[in-house]
């Protein structure tokens, strides 16, 4: 039983799920700046998820090779700019960048929940008078992590289904914030093209 115990403690601390922090991409700090016209003005930062603290979600970032991108868009001119796929073009050297969306991320980028029903195998089991019967600690909090991954997973999902930049629309003289979904394992330097339609 001390042993279940111990591993039971060790699970505990060190396999716990994590909480979501909402994301707030107009709160970035954005170092890499560049103009694409005389109009359009973007700037980016790679570190979206580690600026939140979702240390989970940066983690299954690397694992999976997916990265969300804060990127901020300045519309200078006279005109409302929509910004889509086929108006926004994204570049790493030269080439076009392997964008996905919003689903295709999350669909990686999250928490394993049903994991944390292996919890449940340990007790501890207590012998009693030649009997053994089973205390069922582990699986109470096999439970309860796997209620708080859900529950920060189906945030996340959220967020990043609200943040993606696409179909966003810029009225003149202002800026929107938002996030592109990029499949990434450098993290070299974006370039972006605007075309006018």
């Amino acid at each position: 039983m001390k042993n279940c115990l111990i591993i039971l403690t060790v699970l505990t601390l060190t396999g716990c799920a994590g909480l979501y922090r909402s994301i707030e991409p107009e709160n970035m700090e954005y170092f890499t700046y560049s103009k694409l016209n005389d109009s359009v003005d973007i700037s980016y930062n790679y570190n979206t998820q580690a600026k939140f603290n979702n240390k989970k979600y940066r983690k299954a970032e690397r694992k999976s090779g997916f990265v969300a991108v804060s990127i901020k868009i300045v519309n200078n001119s006279s005109d409302t700019i929509n910004i889509l796929p086929n108006t926004l073009l994204v570049n790493f050297n030269g080439k076009p960048a392997d964008i996905i969306t919003y689903k295709d991320y999350v669909e990686d980028v999250k928490q394993a929940t049903a994991i944390y029903l292996v919890y449940g195998i340990f007790g501890p089991w207590v012998t009693n008078n030649g009997s053994t019967s089973y205390i069922p600690i582990g699986l109470g909090i096999g439970l309860l992590n796997l209620g708080v991954a859900s529950y920060a997973n189906n945030r996340h999902e959220k967020d990043m289904k609200k943040l993606e930049i696409w179909g966003k629309s810029i009225k003149p003289k202002s800026s929107a914030n938002g996030i592109i979904f990029l499949r990434n394992y450098t993290y070299d330097e974006i370039k972006f093209v605007y075309l006018k339609y």
